[in-house]
């Protein structure tokens, strides 16, 4: 399906000889701008939409209210009409590294290896594609002339220090101990990136409505950005202790192990689709208190893979807390969880990073018509 059609009877032509015409300027036209933003988490990641490829619907019938369970793609409700213009304004993207197993493999394999590889801030751009979306980019080389938009860093904003250590300090044991990431001093930065050059797409005659939308992005070579998991399957969870009073964290075992670069301490976490499925067992506050729409930060990972490369499938999150105001008393409910005996959940329990996430800022402008109110004295 195309990006756009145009539409049959064009509101911006005003010419006409008929001698029932209305008067040329009863009526004038004027743009209304819109604001639209997108976000990758609420991609259909379940039916194999990924981070950074992923279709965006306009004027579905999806109620935003109805549960987000990774089966619908990002949509909006809305069906925009005489569409005078269109940009994208900014984008969102994580400092992620561009090639994990090269990163992993090398610190693995090479006792020298002390040097930092690169991260998405390193590229020279990042090309973007609007399936549909003829733009107004033409370049030396395929990549760029088949683009929509060439995006470069425009500023950046520090999260989480994901290192672990409250100093930063650069020591060998906070990249394989506290903070687990496989780079000392590893901060992953949110790129605010905007279009090489200040224009947008206007239509000569306003086409009559967006349809679906596909986004892409690659990297300068044509290589599309990608993640070594877009999403983590849980398989079973538990606590960290058999005594109730000693239990600290819930566990959350997934089916695949995961690099620390990518589900990182500090980070926060939405679970999707959390279920059971034990026998005879069953607890509905569990299965609430994970798949809670705010999320949860992960405090710690574990479960070392055999392989030695700093692979992990074990990711730690706060218990549910309550403070009391009134007497400043600590609660925590444990849901009844132990280590000794772990909960199965279901293959659609699903983590998502919301570090990991794009969000995209497009602006609309529609073309429109107001009348033009005249009075006269009699």
């Amino acid at each position: 399906m195309s990006f756009y059609q145009y539409k049959d009877d064009n509101v911006s032509s005003d010419s006409n000889t008929d001698s029932d015409s209305e008067p040329e300027n009863k009526f004038s036209e004027y743009t209304e701008d819109f604001l639209l933003v997108a976000n990758s988490k609420d991609r259909n990641y379940r039916n194999g939409e990924k981070t950074f490829k992923y279709n965006i619907l306009f004027g579905t019938n999806f109620n935003q209210n109805s549960l987000d369970n990774g089966n619908n793609n990002a949509f909006f409700t809305r069906n925009y009409e005489n569409i005078k213009s269109l940009s994208v304004d900014t984008v969102l993207l994580p400092n992620l590294y561009i090639d994990l197993d090269e990163l992993h493999g090398v610190k693995k394999k090479d006792s020298s290896f002390s040097s930092r590889l690169r991260k998405v801030s390193d590229l020279d751009y990042v090309t973007m594609n609007l399936s549909g979306y003829q733009a107004n980019v033409d370049g030396t080389n395929k990549v760029i002339s088949q683009s929509s938009n060439v995006l470069i860093v425009d500023d950046t904003k520090d999260r989480v220090n994901n290192s672990g250590d409250p100093n930063n300090a650069q020591s060998d044991d906070i990249a394989v101990g506290q903070g687990k990431n496989i780079i000392l001093g590893t901060s992953k930065q949110l790129l605010y990136m905007r279009n090489a050059g200040d224009f947008q797409k206007v239509f000569v005659n306003p086409i009559s409505s967006l349809n679906n939308i596909q986004v892409s992005f690659f990297e300068p070579s044509g290589k599309p950005l990608v993640l070594m998991n877009d999403f983590l399957k849980i398989s079973n969870v538990k606590v960290d202790n058999d005594v109730e009073i000693y239990i600290t964290k819930i566990i959350l075992t997934t089916s695949t192990y995961f690099s620390p670069e990518e589900y990182s301490i500090g980070d926060t976490i939405i679970i999707r689709n959390a279920v059971l499925t034990e026998q005879n067992y069953t607890n509905p506050e569990l299965e609430a208190f994970l798949n809670r729409d705010k999320g949860h930060s992960i405090t710690y990972i574990s479960g070392l893979s055999g392989s030695s490369i700093e692979m992990y499938n074990q990711i730690h999150i706060p218990l549910d807390f309550k403070i009391n105001i009134t007497d400043g008393s600590l609660t925590s409910n444990t849901f009844g969880l132990n280590i000794s005996n772990p909960k199965d959940m279901s293959s659609n329990s699903s983590i998502l990073s919301l570090n990991n996430q794009n969000t995209i800022f497009f602006k609309i402008g529609l073309l429109n018509r107001k009348a033009n109110f005249t009075s006269e004295l009699i």
